[in-house]
């Protein structure tokens, strides 16, 4: 009699388990029938770009790290009103927002392995791949949490930005008054191409930059430029290559930033460059007058 009841309780012990784990099957998305929803905001103080519109939401298994989607790979978006609410079958996710402004996207079906990255066109004045378009502030933010059958989950976004920013002030020492300078421009080599979006790391890419035409400041004859950057790479030479044109002359002069630009994980940098312009308007002497790290405060990551 004893062991009826023991077999007795072993099974309803093993029936409870059964019952148990069956009452769990929508976070292993056994049913793909069962669905939840996600409301998401953004942070009140989070780096934001020109429109919440331009930031894509994306959906991976906290597991398989596999991308769930039933829009053929493309993401859903945020609304104009910055208030993001989606339909999404149960289970456990991180959930991924970022911008992009005119860069592409890729390998997008695994959180671990997508990437954002910038287009390149062969330059023939420079002879190496540049920066196709101008680059402007991107952002990412991630979370995680269980979408439950039916239910709400609530998550905040607090975006940061995917992007550094160089300022390349130049100097012209020597001018000639009986000169005019009519352009100046600087293309530097070895920078970055793309960032894996979830973990926020550079790629090993890399191209030239072509920074905007340099303006005057206030001081005469010193211009600046800047731009923005995935990142730069020490695996080459970074190497400043500058044309400077004038009214009757055009001089081409370069300096190595690879020491100033090593390990560069500062929010942004100012990197001050003195050319001393010699006989006939030539760009003889060139050097680094000096550079400054610059933080999070002092720089506008808002498109």
């Amino acid at each position: 009699m004893r062991m009826i009841k023991k077999k007795i309780l072993a099974s309803a012990c093993m029936l409870s388990m059964i019952v148990h784990f069956s009452s769990c099957d929508w976070l292993f998305s056994e049913n793909p029938g069962t669905k939840g929803f996600l409301n998401a905001t953004l942070a009140d103080n989070a780096i934001l770009p020109s429109t919440p519109e331009e930031i894509q939401v994306r959906y991976y298994d906290n597991y398989s790290n596999e991308e769930y989607t039933e829009k053929l790979g493309e993401p859903d978006y945020f609304p104009a009103e910055g208030s993001f609410l989606s339909r999404i079958r149960t289970g456990e996710y991180r959930f991924l927002a970022y911008s992009t402004f005119n860069n592409k996207v890729r390998n997008s079906s695994d959180i671990t392995q997508i990437e954002i990255y910038a287009d390149t066109v062969n330059s023939e004045k420079y002879g190496v791949p540049v920066y196709a378009n101008k680059l402007r502030p991107v952002h990412m933010a991630s979370e995680s949490g269980f979408i439950f059958p039916e239910d709400t989950t609530y998550r905040t976004f607090n975006l940061v930005p995917m992007v550094q920013k160089i300022v390349i002030n130049i100097t012209l020492r020597g001018m000639s008054a009986e000169h005019e300078i009519e352009t100046l421009e600087a293309m530097l080599s070895g920078v970055i191409t793309g960032r894996r979006i979830y973990t926020n790391q550079p790629v090993p890419e890399y191209a030239g930059l072509i920074f905007p035409i340099f303006t005057e400041t206030d001081t005469q004859y010193k211009y600046t430029s800047e731009a923005y950057v995935f990142g730069v790479s020490n695996a080459v030479q970074n190497l400043l290559r500058i044309e400077c044109v004038g009214d009757t002359f055009t001089q081409h002069s370069q300096v190595d930033l690879s020491t100033v630009l090593k390990d560069f994980n500062a929010d942004g940098i100012v990197i001050d460059v003195v050319v001393e312009i010699g006989e006939n308007m030539q760009m003889g002497n060139i050097y680094i007058d000096g550079w400054k790290d610059m933080e999070q405060d002092d720089i506008n990551f808002n498109n």
